[in-house]
């Protein structure tokens, strides 16, 4: 993933429109608008995690791909008051999140065995529950990642994760993992092996 970096508001004086539509970020009509060293930092740190949960909830690569560069764009629109909040991360899922709804809604087409186990998920459990346990079992991240990705605190993890193995049984991580990963390869590559799935989303 690449990013210019420079001021907030510093551009180039020659138009350069293919470059501007191959990041996904909005620019000027006739300028390309260098991003701000600290948005390029904040991005780069999250994008391969972010990545990784547009595959899961939208299948396909490609459109994974677009959403996620689209959600950093919204980010990047009003990003001096992003990081003037309180938590620049949370600001930065809520947006992901609401581009991998628009694509959902969009999205006509994907492996329904898999897309349907995280319906179920979603539906079983409070958005911000799926949420963590989406990510703490079927992305298998500890919950000190979890909750940095999610812009929360880790008690407030620990308390999403008790309160989802309460509603789905405390061997929810294995309920998970065993029926997704079979169904993984469709998602990532018909030649990857599911062992190695849960790895490469």
């Amino acid at each position: 993933m690449t990013y210019r970096h420079g001021p907030a508001h510093r551009a180039t004086t020659r138009p350069q429109p293919q470059r501007a539509a191959r990041t996904g970020y909005p620019a000027a009509p006739a300028h390309l608008v260098a991003l701000p060293i600290d948005f390029t930092a904040f991005c780069e740190l999250r994008y391969e995690l972010f990545l990784r949960y547009a595959r899961l909830r939208l299948a396909d690569r490609g459109h994974a791909e677009a959403t996620v560069r689209t959600g950093l764009g919204d980010l990047a629109i009003t990003w001096p008051h992003v990081l003037s909040s309180p938590c620049p991360a949370e600001i930065a899922w809520r947006a992901l999140k609401r581009r991998i709804s628009d694509g959902e809604r969009q999205q006509q087409t994907g492996p329904r065995p898999a897309r349907a186990l995280l319906g179920l998920v979603y539906r079983a459990l409070p958005e911000g529950q799926a949420d963590v346990a989406v990510l703490r079992y079927l992305l298998d991240l500890t919950s000190d990642q979890v909750a940095d990705l999610m812009g929360s605190d880790r008690a407030a993890v620990a308390y999403s994760l008790r309160a989802a193995q309460r509603r789905l049984g405390e061997d929810l991580g294995c309920r998970l993992r065993r029926p997704f990963l079979s169904y993984a390869a469709d998602v990532i590559s018909r030649s990857a092996t599911p062992e190695k799935c849960a790895y490469a989303l």
